[in-house]
């Protein structure tokens, strides 16, 4: 009886090397082939930045969102290109002479009306201010731009058509051209925001830069062309403003045209 099991069981193990045997190897096995297609910026232009040395000066003591010491560190370098000055406010804003640029990215805390006057008196003798903001930091920002004709929305964009990676990342594609923004957009195809809010504006401000006409708001339902980017001259001064600050951020400023963007705003201020 244990003589014919153990035939039985060598019998199985001969019948299971010969099957092994059989088997392809790991090398003859083929991998499917699998294609997985993902769209990706297009690579961006050449960036020229002219030379024009000027003092640029960043708003950190309001608690930015960023900071040039870090997501906005390449779009400060941009300015640097210029060969123009950079500098930084700490704290309140006491005297901007000498200013030419002043840079405000989505603040947190509110400005003064001494800061807003001073504000006021120094774009009208020539300083340009570049704001930039969203939702959450509009009714701060409304302050410093109600008297040029542009207001940032409490709402956000979304785009479920033209949109990067996600639809609250919606490409920009209509630029305008005229004499106040002079090259802002020049070069510009498309453009990526995340999370932008879009902008109410009126004369003497004008529009620069909208969404395509299958964005939508998050206050409504109806696809709509929304301005997210505007300008102003205000005495011999100009106010910029932009609906979003992540597009600038060092993730963010190589996505399709937005350094071509960023150095217009460089060249343009």
């Amino acid at each position: 009886m244990k003589f014919t099991l153990l035939m039985i069981g060598l019998i199985l193990i001969l019948i299971g090397l010969i099957v092994f045997s059989l088997l392809p190897r790991p090398e003859e096995f083929t991998r499917p082939d699998i294609r997985v297609s993902i769209s990706v910026p297009e690579k961006t232009k050449e960036v020229v930045i002219e030379k024009n040395v000027r003092n640029v000066a960043f708003d950190l003591g309001h608690e930015p969102k960023y900071s040039i010491f870090g997501e906005y560190s390449r779009f400060a370098s941009l300015f640097r290109d210029s060969e123009s000055w950079i500098s930084t406010i700490n704290g309140s804003i006491e005297n901007l002479v000498g200013i030419d640029i002043l840079v405000i990215i989505s603040p947190n805390l509110t400005y003064t009306k001494d800061e807003m006057y001073i504000l006021d008196q120094a774009i009208k003798k020539g300083m340009t201010l570049i704001l930039l903001g969203e939702k959450e930091s509009a009714p701060i920002l409304n302050e410093l731009s109600f008297n040029t004709g542009i207001l940032f929305n409490n709402e956000r964009v979304y785009d479920l058509t033209n949109y990067w990676l996600f639809y609250r990342n919606p490409i920009l594609g209509e630029f305008v051209e005229n004499n106040i923004t002079r090259n802002l957009t020049a070069e510009l195809e498309k453009i990526v925001t995340h999370d932008a809010c879009s902008l109410t504006v009126v004369k003497p401000a004008n529009s620069v830069i909208y969404t395509k006409e299958t964005a939508r708001s998050s206050l409504g339902t109806e696809k709509v062309k929304l301005p997210v980017v505007a300008v102003a001259e205000v005495g011999k001064g100009k106010v910029l403003a932009i609906c979003d600050t992540d597009i600038f951020t060092n993730k963010n400023i190589e996505l399709f045209d937005n350094l071509i963007f960023a150095r217009n705003i460089v060249n343009w201020s």
